[in-house]
């Protein structure tokens, strides 16, 4: 039940944001005393998890002056909780000296939680200072320090980056260039030149591999991570995508991908050659070692596990 509903107890409303092998962490609106974070810990009967609601502990009030918290923009761990409110502010709790951290560098803009490499946190931001003189800026922080710092002013917030915790570093797409940033020498480097027309709307890890799907035309590029400079054209995909249409006679309007083991999932629109959209909500499957192209149904093992690797 709580992994699916909020909880409405009387004058309180129980809000699921992170859930570990250890504890499940609440955001609880309670409309006489303000908002709390609550932590309920996990027991294993059996081997299962299931949370021990009666054992449940006030964590910390927040602020009057914040929004909630995001659901899915939250970290925890024994010694710290980070989290991005509704006002796009990063926020963090010190569990062991029951206080929040005063953290340096953060600009006057939005944040936005991009991605986390071990202990580091990928954050983006909108643009501030005034009309005209606006500044965007990928930035990282670490779990326990008092400090945000810029890895690129040069970036964009629609620019697609992730976390490549292989080689703790950062990758990110700018309209000239895919980059990577390593977080432990503070360095930054081109992987690839781009001169594509579309600009890269997502990128996945697969096998010492990085794919490139492109907005617009929606083409699928890759480039070797420890091979800079070198881009290849994933025709295979474009042709399977091409054959479902062709034998569907709908048009495949790619929103996001994610990687399940050796397959690309793909969340998808369907539309008609009209622009009558005809189906909002579909999943295809894209076999990495097969390049075959695959609609889900419902009951389809790869929609389940999914589900249960993306939750």
């Amino acid at each position: 039940h709580i992994f699916t509903n909020n909880f409405h107890c009387t004058n309180q409303t129980w809000k699921l944001l992170y859930a570990n092998n250890q504890e499940l962490i609440f955001y609880v609106e309670d409309y006489d005393l303000g908002n709390y974070l609550y932590t309920v810990p996990l027991m294993l009967p059996d081997g299962s998890s299931f949370p021990e609601m009666e054992k449940a502990k006030k964590i910390c009030k927040c602020n009057k002056e914040l929004e909630e918290p995001r659901q899915g923009d939250v970290y925890a761990d024994s010694d710290y909780i980070v989290y991005q409110d509704g006002m796009y502010q990063i926020h963090v709790y010190d569990r062991k000296k029951k206080t929040f951290v005063k953290i340096k560098g953060i600009p006057e803009t939005n944040m936005y939680l991009s991605g986390l490499v071990g202990k580091y946190f990928i954050l983006s931001s909108k643009p501030y200072k005034e009309k005209g003189k606006e500044k965007y800026a990928f930035s990282y922080y670490k779990i326990g320090s008092d400090q945000i710092h810029i890895m690129d002013p040069a970036c964009y917030t629609s620019a697609a980056a992730i976390g490549d915790k292989k080689r703790k570093q950062v990758i990110y797409a700018l309209r000239k260039g895919i980059w990577t940033y390593d977080l432990k020498k503070n360095k930054k480097e081109r992987l690839a030149k781009w001169n594509k027309h579309d600009s890269i709307s997502e990128m996945f890890i697969w096998k010492d591999q990085l794919f490139m799907l492109t907005s617009g035309n929606q083409s699928l590029y890759s480039c070797s991570l420890n091979e800079k400079g070198k881009l290849h054209y994933e025709e295979a995909f474009t042709d399977a995508v091409k054959k479902y249409e062709q034998e569907s006679q709908l048009e495949i309007d790619i929103e996001t991908v994610r990687l399940v083991e050796d397959k690309m999932g793909i969340y998808a629109g369907l539309w008609s050659a009209e622009g009558e959209e005809i189906e909002e909500d579909t999943y295809f499957c894209y076999d990495l070692v097969t390049k075959q192209l695959k609609k889900e149904e419902k009951n389809d093992p790869e929609m389940f596990y999914r589900y249960i690797k993306n939750s």
